[in-house]
């Protein structure tokens, strides 16, 4: 019978509790909130009431302050005026969700705040006993992971996450390289929810030994910067620079190659691999000097390879024959001008001379046959040319041979002295 006795008594205790919890006031609050000054800050809330044992429909909810000010109320006129466009309820009270939002934040808006609700027809209450203050932050530091080590060509994938108050107006993301990015939010607890911006890009060779930067840009115009660690990024080698002299039998050639891991370079010579002069390492450069025979080698290789390829490159040397050749060439082309030009000039001369003698020796006949006609005179004149009279001698006791008329001489035996001839009239 006491046995009895004593378990109606647990089960009554058990009962008891169970009706208390289902109809208790309550409410689940942080225990504090994060917020920057400028951006929004949301409270998350939500509260329980006992069963009204009627259907009811008229809620008010209501925020307060430590000194009981009204801070956010249905009724915009009863708000106090420093938070009357600042504060709003984003959860639905009908649905025991009591979220409030401060929108922008201020450095005075620190609290601690507690809630009450109003139910029309039924009851009100006020959850004093549950007040939730807000941390003011002044910078962000947001979280950054980054593949360190990755081939050229293949993907590098970075995350930077960041933590934030303002589910409504998240942050904005500004990456330091070009890719594909894509957000991701998570809620998390005591009202922060958590932001993630995920970037993609193909790496180059160019993104070796540097960083990758991620921006965050909240709400209110604070911003929060984050470097990574500089990439590592490996790729086959690339020959930057290949150049030889040669002077006689020597041959000296320099060859730079980048990559990463460092490059082995040698250096080919009618397909026999000599030994390099010297090698120096710089970073990424691999430089290599030679300094060898060439002996009758027309062109010098340099090669390089290393884990993920190989490269080389020719240089043709400068010809031990063909210079001479082309000299001999241009002399003897030069000689045959040369010759040709002064055989030109003799041909020319000899032309000439040639045409002088016979107008000489034509004029000497003609003048012989003249001679045969002409007599000589005591004055030296000769006896059958007419002779013009002379101005200067007109009054001179000179014989006048104008008029004179010979008939006797084969040749001016026809002159008229009135040179009606046909040779002397137009003389």
């Amino acid at each position: 019978m006491a046995a009895i006795k004593r378990l109606l008594v647990v089960v009554f205790l058990c009962f008891t509790t169970i009706q208390s919890g289902a109809s208790s006031w309550t409410v689940t609050l942080p225990s504090s909130v994060e917020g920057l000054v400028g951006s929004c800050v949301v409270i998350p809330c939500s509260y329980n009431y006992p069963d009204p044992k009627k259907t009811v429909s008229q809620f008010t909810g209501i925020w307060r302050d430590q000194t009981n000010q009204v801070i956010y109320h249905s009724d915009p006129s009863k708000t106090v005026q420093q938070y009357k466009t600042r504060t709003e309820l984003v959860g639905d009270i009908t649905r025991k969700d009591c979220s409030l939002k401060i929108d922008p934040l201020q450095q005075s808006d620190q609290g601690p705040f507690h809630f009450r609700i109003e139910i029309e027809g039924f009851d009100k209450y006020s959850y004093g006993g549950n007040r939730v203050p807000i941390t003011m932050i002044s910078e962000s530091h947001p979280s950054l992971s980054v593949t360190q080590e990755v081939v050229e060509g293949h993907n590098v994938t970075a995350s930077c996450s960041v933590s934030h108050s303002c589910p409504s107006s998240p942050p904005e993301f500004t990456w330091s390289h070009a890719g594909v990015t894509h957000l991701k939010t998570r809620h998390l607890n005591d009202g922060q929810w958590n932001l993630t911006s995920t970037l993609t890009f193909v790496s180059t060779r160019d993104n070796h030994n540097k960083p990758v930067k991620c921006t965050v840009t909240y709400k209110g115009g604070l911003k929060g910067e984050k470097a990574s660690s500089v990439i590592k990024v490996k790729f086959p080698p690339e020959i930057r620079n290949f150049s030889c002299s040669s002077e006689g039998d020597k041959v000296q050639c320099l060859c730079t190659v980048e990559s990463r891991p460092p490059s082995t370079v040698h250096f080919v010579l009618s397909d026999r691999v000599l030994l390099n002069t010297s090698t120096d390492v710089h970073g990424l450069t691999t430089i290599v000097t030679l300094q060898a025979e060439s002996g009758s080698s027309e062109s010098v290789r340099c090669v390089a390879n290393n884990t993920l390829g190989h490269v080389n490159a020719t240089f043709t040397l400068p010809s031990k024959v063909k210079m001479p050749v082309v000299y001999i060439s241009i002399g003897i082309g030069a000689g045959a001008c040369l010759l040709i030009l002064f055989t030109v000039v003799v041909v020319i001369k000899c032309r000439g001379r040639a045409g002088n003698a016979e107008t000489s020796d034509v004029t000497t006949k003609e003048e012989k046959a003249v001679e045969l006609h002409y007599t000589t005179t005591k004055s030296g004149r000769p006896t059958h040319a007419p002779t013009p009279p002379d101005r200067d001698s007109e009054d001179k006791d000179e014989p006048d041979y104008v008029n004179e008329h010979y008939t006797d001489d084969p040749v001016y035996g026809n002159i008229e002295e009135d040179f009606d001839d046909t040779i002397y009239a137009n003389t």
